[in-house]
């Protein structure tokens, strides 16, 4: 390629539009932080309000029942916001273009492993989506199968049922994106997750989210233009659940 057309790509790429993003749902988005960051390269605007512990039903409801939820109250002009609040999420009057929701996790562990309400995710994704800037697209991923057997009993075929369950929620809101991360880190339905890409059994450690981030389907989402390639899935061998 000669000198010239690297000098016109780069400045067409200075000069085009970059994401606002913003990350909402449990701590799958709160424990991401900004490692987004270290791996898109276009970002304008970016912000994670993320709620460990909150659940699709909290977020469809506006309000985090949960105490740490409460106790993570922001504020924005001495007016007190609440945590799980999309209305309050996107208060900061930014025009995010981009969304990454993790929502469902928390509402499967607490019902015994039994795959999260089709209707309330749904119904969460919709809120989000009235209450967010024209335009706002959402990528909707689902969980990684654990990397063990969860305390509360749950392994990979739950993790599978969840997904769908995500997935299905998705069906016919033409502003939410799907990709099904649940292979993404060496495990499947039926086998557990690789451990080089968790800090427990359900939470990824930072080798994870560069994984999930440098995923060409949410790259592309992201329009993040170019990132660093995470390592192999297959680092390690996966133990396959008894």
């Amino acid at each position: 390629m000669s000198r010239y057309k690297e000098c016109l790509i780069a400045l067409l790429l200075l000069h085009a539009k970059a994401a606002n993003i913003i990350l909402l749902g449990d701590s799958y988005a709160e424990l991401a932080d900004d490692s987004l960051l270290d791996v898109c390269r276009r970002v304008d605007a970016f912000a994670n309000r993320g709620v460990s512990g909150s659940t699709a039903a909290e977020w469809a409801d506006g309000a985090c029942e949960w105490a740490w939820g409460a106790d993570r109250r922001r504020t924005l002009g001495g007016r007190r916001l609440d945590a799980c609040s999309a209305e309050d999420a996107f208060a900061d009057g930014v025009a995010y273009s981009r969304a990454w929701v993790s929502i469902g996790g928390n509402d499967a562990l607490q019902s015994g492993c039994a795959p999260p309400d089709v209707t309330t995710l749904a119904r969460a994704l919709t809120e989000i989506k009235d209450a967010a800037p024209p335009g706002l697209r959402v990528l909707a991923t689902g969980y990684g199968s654990v990397a063990a057997t969860t305390e509360e009993g749950c392994g990979p075929p739950d993790i599978a049922a969840m997904n769908a369950a995500i997935r299905e929620a998705t069906v016919g809101l033409d502003f939410v994106d799907f990709v099904d991360v649940l292979g993404a880190f060496g495990g499947s339905a039926t086998a557990f997750s690789s451990w080089n890409f968790y800090d427990d059994a359900i939470h990824l450690n930072d080798r994870g989210y560069e994984r999930l981030f440098t995923l060409p389907a949410v790259q592309a989402f992201f329009e993040c233009d170019g990132a660093v390639t995470a390592e192999p899935t297959t680092a390690t061998p996966t133990e396959t659940p008894t």
